[in-house]
């Protein structure tokens, strides 16, 4: 985010999406997404002349009117501006409500009004970002106001004693805990929470072999203008020291760190400055960082780092001195799903290697589990778990072989094997939780028939929308009709939107209206969103529920283990509604059938002839 990005949106409810049911704004003005501003005001006229509450008489025929026309308007409304085209392209719905948010605010930098001086200049892509990272930032926002303490546990176990992997000969059991480390902070707003001031504070603890030792500090934080932040910490304990720092967000998106500190046990002071901005035009990401200590200025630690942004995976390339004790290390970040993502890293210096691999899954809202494992030359194998819940982590590193162990390379495919079972084990049980195969019969099972009831509330105001508004198109449809029938053009005979196990929607009027010059053009989205068209599914398949997939590698592992990882039952999504078209041109009819998603353009070189118009209806 550039120094001069604002974020007007509210947090309380700058995330919270539009509650009621809004429909595609393509779909309801009967347009391809990438439908022209000619095109837009084409159909828009075509609609208010059939619409428009002032053409129809007083009573409920003005008041059914009114309600379609605010479906069409508020399309043309969002369709005919670039800003909002182009937010709800790339982010629906809550992209135009989060800029519509942003419309209001006096600021002269607001996001708004920045994105409308990019799309004046054709800046196109650079708004795109600007909006991106806006959305971004504030959903970050949102997630740390709502959780104000941060810590992290550690416990570092060990299994070498026990028959586990025949390392040891003791009987498998609790493995044996070999240091507790243990961090926690709390930070407060001054004021009414937009203070530019903030403290934080915050203790740590180690326990190893009875031995124990903490420490404490007190942050501050002062955020003077947008982009600037300033800080003071103070550590007390076995390592005190005193430090100050600074980071300031340039307007060419780097972020610039700089900080000096006490050394503890010295009268010397520690200097420090990062970087990190994006280059190759955003394709890269580069930090560099350096630390020196007066008055000689030696150096402490050097750091470059680069990472790829617009790669799957996303890999990164580190060089460091005196950061770690492995100069050289290399990352690969893999997102599988919006929940599901893996990483490997590989780690190289004088002491040897370290090779880590771990898969991450979201579980709910803020919460993700990880487990994995990591090779380390000097010491072994050890196997990774860790839970994250907000800023709160919890993880269990477990050594459970050591690099002399016989068939320690057969131990380290195991260990990874077994990871990768658990993971998916995990994946399944999520996937069945919310696909309502688990029901404990208590507060999640009432939510899902709350939601239940819900849908049917909106697929019941579906149809009635719908209804009203296939009255207000009949008559234009008819006029219609007659004039292609003069002309022997288009006539829809009859037509039907439908699903196995879910209604039967007759559409013939429907289409008929939007036959122009004997055609009749349909984009490829669904149809349920036109007007005059609902959801015929009984029950519409819920965006939030996520169906197991099964892929070969999992097959695999059901057969590898001869079938104690059973595979769970497949999950469908359901069919998707099929449009059904007899239609007549030209003294012949013609019947096609196509799916929701498809276009249409008739007449279709594709329909199936069924003979003269005389002796077929």
């Amino acid at each position: 985010m550039s120094d001069d990005d604002d974020h007007d949106v509210p947090q309380d409810d700058a995330t919270t999406r539009p509650t009621e049911q809004v429909k595609d704004p393509y779909g309801v003005l009967n347009l391809a997404t990438h439908a022209t501003l000619d095109d837009i005001q084409r159909s828009y006229k075509h609609l208010s002349r059939a619409f428009h509450p002032d053409k129809q008489p007083p009573g409920l025929k003005r008041e059914e009117a009114q309600t379609a026309f605010v479906d069409f308007k508020v399309a043309h409304d969002i369709l005919i501006d670039p800003v909002l085209r182009q937010a709800y392209d790339d982010h629906g719905h809550y992209g135009v409500y989060f800029v519509k948010r942003s419309m209001n605010s006096t600021e002269e930098n607001s996001t708004f009004k920045r994105l409308v001086r990019l799309h004046k200049v054709g800046r196109k892509q650079d708004a795109r970002q600007v909006l991106d990272e806006a959305i971004q930032y504030n959903e970050y926002e949102v997630m740390l106001s709502e959780i104000d303490v941060s810590g992290s546990i550690e416990v570092k176990c060990s299994m070498l004693h026990t028959s586990f992997l025949n390392e040891g000969t003791e009987a498998m059991g609790v493995p044996e805990v070999e240091k507790t480390s243990m961090s926690f902070s709390v930070g407060t707003s001054h004021g009414d929470g937009k203070s530019k001031w903030s403290t934080s504070f915050g203790a740590s603890s180690n326990v190893r072999n009875g031995e124990a030792g903490g420490s404490g500090s007190i942050s501050v934080q002062y955020n003077p203008v947008q982009g600037t932040d300033v800080s003071m910490d103070v550590d007390v304990g076995e390592d005190a020291k005193v430090s100050i720092s600074t980071s300031r967000v340039l307007s060419s998106r780097t972020l610039v760190n700089t900080g000096i500190s006490t050394l503890p046990g010295s009268d010397k002071l520690a200097l420090s400055l990062s970087s990190h901005r994006p280059l190759f035009q955003n394709k890269v990401r580069g930090t560099w960082a350096i630390g020196m200590s007066s008055p000689d200025f030696s150096l402490h630690y050097g750091l470059l780092s680069f990472t790829t942004l617009n790669t799957r995976p996303r890999y990164t390339a580190k060089i460091n001195i005196g950061v770690d004790k492995y100069p050289l290390r290399l990352t690969a970040d893999h997102n599988f799903s919006d929940i599901h993502s893996g990483q490997l890293s590989y780690g190289w210096g004088t002491s040897g290697v370290e090779i880590s691999g771990i898969m991450s899954r979201v579980v709910s809202k803020y919460a993700k589990f990880s487990i994995g494992v990591k090779h380390v030359t000097i010491s072994g194998l050890t196997w990774l778990l860790k839970f994250r819940s907000g800023q709160l982590t919890f993880s269990v590193p477990i050594a459970v072989s050591s690099i002399t162990s016989p068939g320690y390379s057969f131990k380290c495919l195991y260990m990874t094997f077994l990871s990768l079972l658990i993971d998916e084990a995990i994946g399944d049980l999520i996937s069945e939780a919310n696909s309502g195969l688990v029901d404990d019969g208590g507060e999640e099972s009432k939510v899902a028939l709350m939601r239940e009831e819900a849908q049917l509330v909106e697929m019941n105001k579906a149809r009635a929308d719908a209804k009203q508004q296939v009255g207000l198109m009949k008559r234009p449809a008819e006029l219609k009709r007659a004039t292609e029938e003069k002309k022997n053009g288009l006539v829809i005979l009859r037509a039907t939107y439908e699903v196995e196990g879910g209604d039967v929607l007759n559409v013939t009027d429907q289409l008929q209206f939007w036959v122009t010059n004997s055609s009749l053009n349909l984009p490829s989205t669904s149809k349920s969103n036109m007007l005059g068209f609902y959801d015929v599914r009984r029950i519409p398949p819920q965006d939030d529920i996520v169906a197991p997939a099964i892929s070969g590698w999992r097959r695999i592992l059901s057969w590898f283990t001869w079938g104690l990882i059973d595979l769970p039952p497949a999950i469908t999504k359901g069919p998707d509604p099929t449009l059904t078209v007899r239609y007549k041109f030209q003294d012949s009819v013609y019947e096609i059938r196509v799916l929701d998603d498809d276009p249409l353009s008739l007449p279709s070189p594709f329909a199936l002839k069924l003979g003269d118009s005389r002796y077929v209806e």
